[in-house]
């Protein structure tokens, strides 16, 4: 009470974590996730004389005929992560779209004009180019078999690390232990549905126990998981928690598709800390959503206007 003249509205927030869990030993082990992490990727850290060689070089792979705009989302989260080099590498039908998005782009299409889907040949001949770049694979490429072929050609890749979001964890979910046979780190950013198949059970025992799935999906793949949601969790070899992000950005679609971009960026500028890199990146994704959700509390957000303000 002797505060009270201090405080505005005082609200709380159920979590979803009984005294049992928060008492438990290392069960109740959970970092949150503030701006400190972000800090380290802020422009004003950057040497003076920084240039686009030096700040990392992004590959995206992504798109198809009925997803175009996933690729173009992608590689946008990937140029406002401060990536200095960003090349989206798309089936031709997406190409129009992902140039008109950014003019900073390069922009590879790779199969000949007829092609609406991912063949495993289309990656095999990319592998050369990837060398030294972090690659973002998976958003709108579709859940074929072939693209489970692609994911397990990339996991071959000599470049500097891994970043599996949406289709490229679908394509998966059967096995998604082959992740351990990557040499570089591996980030995956699943939503619930992403995570249930990959754990073959339901979203409700996902959202029911959100710790122990994160948990459990770093175990199996041996990846940095960013399990997204209401209270994004990044497991690693720590566990963490946003407390940022808001209902707004539940709207539209593509959220996670400018993240997973965001996360190549971060560990494209990064010394390969991959968990550094993806919580840092799921704060200022949550962060823009919020700058966004302040200045129009009643308006839903679009995933492609939340990256201009990361």
């Amino acid at each position: 009470p002797s505060v009270a003249e201090f405080c505005g509205n005082v609200y709380t927030i159920d979590l979803g974590y009984s005294n049992d869990v928060l008492q438990n030993g290392s069960d109740c082990n959970i970092d949150f996730v503030t701006e400190t992490a972000v800090r380290p990727f802020s422009m004003s850290s950057l040497p003076w004389n920084a240039h686009k060689g030096s700040l990392g070089h992004v590959a995206v792979i992504a798109g198809s005929g009925k997803y175009s705009g996933a690729a173009a989302l992608a590689s946008l989260g990937a140029l406002r992560g401060g990536a200095g080099l960003c090349t989206c590498y798309t089936l031709p039908c997406c190409v129009a779209r992902v140039c008109v998005l950014a003019p900073e782009l390069i922009v590879q299409a790779v199969a000949s004009e007829n092609a609406l889907e991912w063949e495993p040949e289309f990656v095999e001949e990319l592998l050369p180019e990837l060398a030294g770049k972090v690659v973002v694979c998976g958003p709108g490429m579709g859940n074929t078999p072939a693209v489970a072929e692609c994911v397990k050609l990339l996991l071959q890749a000599h470049c500097k690390g891994l970043i599996f979001d949406a289709d490229a964890l679908n394509a998966i979910a059967s096995n998604p232990s082959i992740l351990r046979e990557a040499s570089v780190p591996v980030i995956i950013t699943p939503h619930p549905g992403e995570a249930a198949r990959l754990l073959n059970c339901t979203v409700g025992e996902i959202e029911s126990d959100r710790t122990a799935a994160a948990k459990r999906l770093h175990e199996i793949t041996g990846a940095v998981v960013v399990l997204k949601g209401a209270r994004t969790l990044i497991c690693g070899e720590k566990l963490q928690m946003l407390l940022n992000g808001n209902q707004a950005m539940a709207t539209g679609g593509g959220m996670g598709d400018v993240l997973a971009g965001l996360c190549g960026a971060y560990l494209a500028r990064s010394a390969v800390d991959a968990e550094a890199a993806a919580g840092a990146a799921a704060w200022a994704h949550a962060h823009a959503g919020d700058i966004l959700h302040w200045m129009r509390p009643y308006a839903p957000i679009r995933a492609s206007e939340l990256a201009n303000f990361i």
